[in-house]
């Protein structure tokens, strides 16, 4: 396989991995896309933002280190004699690696539930008990009409959740 094909392989299996609750993917983003739903304070949306932005720097960084070390393993995968063992110990540091991205997301988001009154948390925990249209297939609902799929996907925008985020917020 070529380098390109390869490196593109073990970056497509680490993003696809990804967790079926948007929440805690992108949660902190969620609740202030949700803010007039929430009726969040300026002071509340400042401090969420900076909570975001945080976390946000700190994904990042581990981001790069699991690219890196992907980097390394495809390196030790060209190799005529592949050691096992060199392997594992890559694998291993990559897994520790992507645990600690969802951890910090999930971290991010619990950080922004305290920002939030006891009456904001109710209500941010109906929003979140809303299915998207998108998830129901997963959760084996009931199949959408494509016009009404469209329209539900122009409420997931207004109802908050996120065009992009690439980083998990």
């Amino acid at each position: 396989m070529g380098q390109g094909m390869m490196g593109g392989m073990m970056g497509m299996g680490r993003r696809c991995m990804g967790r079926f609750n948007p929440w805690f993917q992108y949660g902190v983003t969620l609740i202030l896309e949700n803010s007039a739903k929430l009726e969040l304070s300026d002071e509340q949306k400042d401090r969420l933002d900076n909570t975001r932005r945080k976390y946000t720097k700190d994904i990042i960084r581990q981001d790069a280190e699991i690219r890196v070390a992907e980097i390394d393993l495809e390196a030790l995968l060209k190799k005529p004699e592949i050691n096992l063992s060199e392997i594992k110990e890559v694998l291993k540091k990559i897994g520790n690696m992507e645990t600690q991205v969802e951890y910090l997301r999930i971290e991010a988001f619990n950080e922004a539930r305290k920002i939030l009154t006891d009456e904001q948390r109710i209500n941010l925990r109906k929003i979140m008990e809303t299915p998207a249209p998108m998830m129901r297939g997963m959760m084996g609902g009931p199949p959408v009409e494509p016009q009404k799929e469209e329209q539900e996907k122009e409420g997931l925008q207004k109802a908050g959740v996120p065009k992009t985020d690439p980083h998990g917020h």
